[in-house]
């Protein structure tokens, strides 16, 4: 049922209130949800918790749909990508119960009797009722399309190595892990840059299963396993973390400490629990409406982008733009492509510092911070009318840390790009708004 239209004009009057208080909201619904549903605890990065991005994100959530509460259509592709995260993390609808609750009185709380009349309560159970609905219908239909595989399902571990690892960097911290299913039923396909979440039970100093999600690497159409790359947290809090067994004590607990465990201590015949693949952040077909034969631009920061496309199609030119501290885990593929395909496949790697192979074998064309402001705009970045052969814009796909991610939003929009084609690959929790 949706809103009448005095329920719509109250939601759009508490937008100040939001933007005034929404962090209180979201970390006292939060605090409360979980300290009575300890099992929800799961769903949520701990460290997100604590340094409280978990709840800046939700209140911006809450701030979008509120804003655009006349017309939601402009948060479909913010939905989007939420149902698949959710659906990764195998959700279920009765979760939204518990949540809207917590959530209410959340809002309660803080606003206090005099804000929170009877009318905006009833107004915002019928907005998250509306809410809830789009993204359990959404999820409901993304299920369907797992087919027999829904929830976690145990994997595997066999095989595992490291990834060469420049200069100083630290050999060791950079771990490709490929499984395949305990079942051994055949897996299903995944598109390139979707992902799989993986759940580890038992984590010393966390009394709860932690969740975390990973790119698929690999041969997408492979039957019999997957593979994802784990690179470990480089933070300055656990620069000293190095898990030497599998017993750790509690007091080593630190961010990054599932990262470590997978490093140093999952080995092979180990087994692991995955979900289906899931993930919005793909290449749209070239038949598709919406992308014609458009050039495709992918611009990365990390260690782990999602895997590059296979070689391009004689109509759609490629560019990838790429930056980190170590060397590209695809860019001898991606070189390799690009010697056969001059013509429709770019590079341009940034690299923060030179190591004597990169010197040697001219693999890097920057050796500095990745700048998109350095990148060629026409013939690599397909702006001021650079359209390809095809004479389209440019699709956009951008993945790496969160304030990258907006650097590069700014930039491309800076230059006239669309929003609508600058689609985001976000594992991390955040927002795209310009604000964050």
């Amino acid at each position: 049922m949706a809103l009448n239209h005095e329920q719509t004009r109250l939601i759009k009057a508490t937008v100040p209130l939001i933007r005034q208080d929404g962090e209180r909201i979201a970390t006292l619904f939060y605090t409360n949800m979980i300290r009575d549903h300890p099992g929800m605890h799961a769903y949520f990065n701990p460290i997100s918790m604590q340094r409280g991005h978990q709840p800046k994100a939700f209140t911006m959530m809450m701030l979008a749909f509120a804003s655009s509460i006349n017309d939601i259509s402009g948060l479909v592709a913010r939905m989007e990508k939420v149902a698949h995260k959710h659906a990764s993390l195998a959700i279920t609808p009765d979760l939204y119960d518990i949540v809207g609750d917590y959530l209410l009185r959340a809002f309660a709380e803080v606003l206090g009797p005099h804000c929170w009349t009877r009318a905006i309560r009833e107004a915002w159970e019928r907005a998250y009722s509306v809410m809830a609905g789009m993204l359990t219908r959404r999820e409901a239909l993304i299920y369907r399309d797992f087919g027999s595989w829904v929830g976690w399902r145990r994997f595997v571990v066999a095989q595992r190595w490291t990834e060469l690892a420049d200069g100083n960097d630290g050999e060791g911290d950079i771990v490709t892990i490929e499984v395949r299913p305990e079942d051994g039923k055949k897996l299903p396909p995944f598109q390139p840059g979707q992902y799989v979440s993986l759940r580890l039970s038992a984590v010393p100093g966390r009394d709860h299963p932690q969740l975390r999600q990973y790119y698929l690497c690999g041969d997408p159409a492979s039957s019999s396993t997957y593979r994802f790359t784990v690179r470990r947290d480089a933070s300055r809090e656990t620069e000293h973390f190095r898990t030497e067994s599998r017993h750790v004590p509690q007091s080593s607990v630190r961010p990054g400490v599932v990262s470590s465990m997978l490093i140093d201590q999952v080995m092979v015949g180990d087994v692991l629990e995955l979900t289906h693949p899931a993930g919005e952040f793909s290449l749209e077909p070239a038949s598709s409406e919406n992308t014609g034969n458009a050039p495709i631009v992918l611009i990365s920061a990390g260690t782990q982008p999602p895997p590059p496309p296979p070689p391009p199609p004689p109509d759609r030119p490629i560019s990838w733009v790429h930056g980190s501290r170590h060397r590209p885990l695809y860019g001898n593929q991606v070189r390799d492509l690009a010697k056969r395909f001059p013509e429709r496949l770019g590079t341009t790697f940034f690299k923060t510092r030179l190591a004597d192979s990169d010197v040697l074998s001219y693999t890097v064309d920057f050796v500095t911070d990745l700048n998109v402001g350095r990148v060629r705009p026409v013939e690599d970045l397909y702006l001021r009318g650079g359209g390809g052969m095809s004479g389209q814009p440019a699709e956009y796909y951008v993945c790496g840390p969160h304030r990258f991610m907006i650097e590069v939003k700014k930039y491309l929009e800076s230059n006239r790009v669309d929003p609508s084609r600058i689609k985001f690959g976000m594992l991390e929790i955040g927002s795209m708004d310009k604000k964050d």
